[in-house]
């Protein structure tokens, strides 16, 4: 299933109208596997796996013309410089745009933690996400902790 900007839109439009409350589906699950290049450097790609592998791992779905996500920027900055320290690795997944509108996104906002895209939204779809910002919380191991469409509130009970 292939995301698309319009339906995605609508869903950001109306978490803007309502609570969105987690879906409780995901926890305890498995987090699936992918690789996904860095916006700053799209010849080097991460892998979940070697990433998670002792850290737990924050991602969070945004896109540049959603201004829930944009709004976020600012609290995840917090989380990172907060939790980052200590072993928490936040990477921004970037859903359905290209490199360059992302690039030029970027250079006006300050964000602490990577970029990564994921210019067709397979990884999205792989989560099987239907609406953006969306968090997902994944324990050392790949075991998913939180998932949701906010930031999960809890990082220190969840994380440790």
């Amino acid at each position: 299933m292939r995301l698309s900007l319009p339906f995605l839109g609508v869903m950001v439009f109306l978490s803007g109208a309502m609570a969105w409350a987690p879906s409780r589906g995901h926890e305890g699950n498995q987090a699936p596997e992918f690789s996904l290049p860095f916006l700053d450097n799209p010849g080097e790609q991460i892998r979940l796996s070697e990433v998670n592998r002792e850290s737990p791992v924050l991602l969070i779905f945004w896109a540049s013309w959603c201004p829930t996500c944009v709004g976020e920027i600012r609290e995840v900055n917090q989380i990172q410089n907060r939790y980052g320290p200590a072993g928490l690795k936040i990477y921004g997944v970037n859903v359905e745009e290209n490199r360059e509108t992302i690039l030029n996104f970027a250079r006006g906002k300050k964000m602490d933690y990577p970029v990564l895209l994921d210019e067709k939204g397979a990884v999205a779809a792989l989560y099987g996400l239907d609406a953006i910002p969306a968090a997902v919380l994944i324990a050392p191991g790949g075991r998913i902790l939180y998932y949701g469409y906010s930031l999960p509130g809890n990082l220190e009970d969840l994380i440790g």
